[in-house]
């Protein structure tokens, strides 16, 4: 009974310390051109390249990030262009006061479809619509409220984000980024609309642009802080002790993978902690279910995640391969300039990246992601993914055979002597499901476990396993 107190206040301790979050097929890899210059609202693109941070989405996604404060009473218009591209979105963040490590939490969100079109314009993300209207047709026009979102979401007012955070009456802190995911091929990495220009619009109805409006709101450009775990607080996660008395064999080397992996769908920070604590064999911590995902996430997506470790397989020193097989969503292609918006498609995106850890949050900047249309299938949709380091990369690795093939990239991230060069950490996003596909990633229920995470998503969850890359290999072509 004593050790097991001990446990339990050591677990407990460790819990509290650990209050933090995360935040190909025929279609050659992003090499979008910038957009035009966009003014003083709104920072450089954010992306694996530019400001590696809350596990960006490689280069087939670019954020722009913004910080001010709406005076009481005021609002912002922008004034934008629907994107060629697969997707965009408005979603706007708090932060819980006083806790620095719960920020980058989502408040509200309007992504493309949401979004009416202005007089004579037209929406090219309604199922179904041209995808290549004019450009001059392809204006909208949003509004960001200081207001909490209503609880009632009939009451929402059209083509409107609400950023308030805090009471009505008051000044509201707000921070917003702007998505366009997979701009068409030869589109800038804005998808050819720009990024959103913006009027305030204060309480007395005078109307500010440029530099004045930044001025008067104090605009930061960012990019935003990420949310990183403190190396002791990682390293005490892959360290868990053996307890023999509790039947708990404590952290293996490569904790918190496992093999064959697993996979979880984290609802908040706190929840990032259960791959750690059940590899070690304890029950996850008791943590409370409320959706609160940091590092800046994407409201229309559902994550899931496993961690992978090289070491596990065959071949001596870590020179193994992360297979990844499953069934892939059906979902709209874009990237050729198609010409219509599909309908009746499971998911809008589907995507995997490789990253290092929270210790950095950051993901594999050279062939670490791919999407949906990069990814061949066979006639029944299912993929094979290989994930490995350049030197390790099967021959038969390639879209020729069938295969998307994955750098592993560094290792988790953390500082040398701690540094595990072997491990990895593989995140899927499910964007925008449609109703009826009941496998979706955004349907696991909390707190997001692999048991749950497999009863819900069943083929359409991957399966992890490892070979040498000779074993591979020897699967031919």
């Amino acid at each position: 009974m004593r050790l097991a107190t001990r446990v339990s206040g050591a677990i407990a301790a460790l819990v509290a310390l650990l209050a933090l979050g995360f935040s190909a097929a025929g279609v050659q890899a992003a090499s979008n051109p910038p957009p035009p210059d966009h003014g003083c609202f709104w920072g450089s693109e954010i992306n694996v390249n530019t400001a590696n941070l809350g596990f960006p989405n490689g280069t087939i996604t670019n954020y722009w990030y913004n910080k001010f404060t709406l005076p009481a009473g005021a609002k912002v218009v922008f004034h934008g262009k629907y994107p060629q591209a697969r997707y965009m979105s408005f979603n706007s963040y708090y932060s819980v006061p006083n806790d620095p490590t719960q920020r980058g939490i989502v408040s509200d969100a309007l992504y493309d479809a949401q979004i009416a079109p202005d007089t004579g314009s037209d929406n090219p993300f309604v199922p179904g619509a041209k995808r290549t209207p004019d450009k001059n047709h392809r204006a909208w026009t949003v509004t960001v409220r200081g207001d909490q979102p209503p609880a009632d979401p009939s009451q929402r007012e059209p083509n409107t984000l609400y950023a308030g955070t805090l009471p009505a009456g008051q000044d509201q802190p707000v921070e917003i980024l702007y998505r366009v995911y997979t701009s068409d091929k030869n589109a800038d990495i804005a998808g050819d609309g720009g990024v959103p220009q913006a009027t305030l619009v204060m309480g007395d109805g005078t109307e500010l642009t440029g530099q004045a409006a930044c001025d008067a709101v104090h605009v930061s450009t960012g990019p935003p802080v990420p949310n990183t775990f403190p190396l002791p607080a990682y390293l005490q996660l892959t360290h868990l002790p053996a307890v023999p008395a509790l039947g708990r064999p404590g952290s293996s080397p490569q904790a918190p993978a496992v093999n064959p992996g697993k996979w979880y769908r984290p609802i908040n920070q706190c929840h990032f902690q259960d791959p750690f604590f059940e590899a070690a064999g304890y029950p996850a911590p008791a943590c409370p279910n409320t959706p609160a995902l940091t590092q800046w996430p994407t409201k229309d997506n559902a994550y899931i995640a496993s961690y992978v470790d090289r070491s596990f397989g065959p071949a001596a020193g870590g020179h193994n391969v992360a297979v990844v097989t499953g069934k892939m969503p059906t979902t709209p292609a874009t990237y050729r300039n198609n010409p219509s918006f599909a309908a009746g498609k499971q998911l809008r995106f589907w995507g995997i990246c490789s990253n290092e850890s929270l210790v950095t949050t950051k993901a594999t900047v050279d062939d670490g992601c791919a999407y949906d249309e990069q990814i061949p299938v066979d006639a029944q949709g299912n993929y094979k993914i290989v994930v490995s380091i350049p030197a390790d990369r099967p021959s038969n690795a390639t879209e020729k055979c069938g295969v998307t093939w994955l750098n592993w990239g560094e290792g988790d991230g953390a500082q040398a002597p701690y540094t595990r060069p072997t491990a990895g950490l593989l995140i899927i996003r499910n964007l925008i499901p449609d109703p009826s596909f009941a496998e979706a990633a955004q349907n696991v229920p909390a707190p997001g476990l692999p048991a749950q995470v497999a009863a819900t998503m069943g083929p359409y969850m991957p399966s992890v396993t490892y070979q040498s890359p000779a074993q591979f290999e020897g699967a031919g072509c």
